[in-house]
C-alpha cells in the first residue's frame, strides 16, 4: 500500500470540501506515469492550502475518453459542485 499526494488549488476549494463532506465520491485523473502508479487500497492524501485530507482507493477504471467514462459514471458523484 502506497500513499499519495494530490494537490487540489486553493482557488479550487469547493472540490476539495465536496471530497471532505462525502459528495465527490469519485476522483478522476488523466493515466499519466505519475498517477498509473495508484493502485486499489493505496491511500491519496488530498492538500488543499493548510488542509489535508485521506482517503483510500478503493475501485479502479480506466476508459479510453472522457466521454466513455460519462457514460459509464455517475457525473454527480465526480463534480457534484457542477449545477
Amino acid at each position: 500500500m502506497a500513499t499519495h499526494i494530490l494537490k487540489i488549488r486553493e482557488i479550487d476549494r469547493v472540490v476539495f470540501d465536496s471530497i471532505k463532506n462525502g459528495e465527490k465520491t469519485v476522483e478522476t485523473r488523466a493515466c499519466t506515469d505519475k498517477f498509473r502508479k495508484i493502485e486499489k487500497d493505496d491511500v491519496l492524501v488530498f492538500v488543499c492550502g493548510d488542509s489535508r485530507l485521506e482517503k483510500q482507493v478503493l475501485e479502479i477504471d480506466y476508459y479510453k475518453s472522457i466521454d466513455e467514462m460519462t457514460k459509464v459514471l455517475d457525473f454527480k458523484k465526480v463534480m457534484p459542485f457542477v449545477y
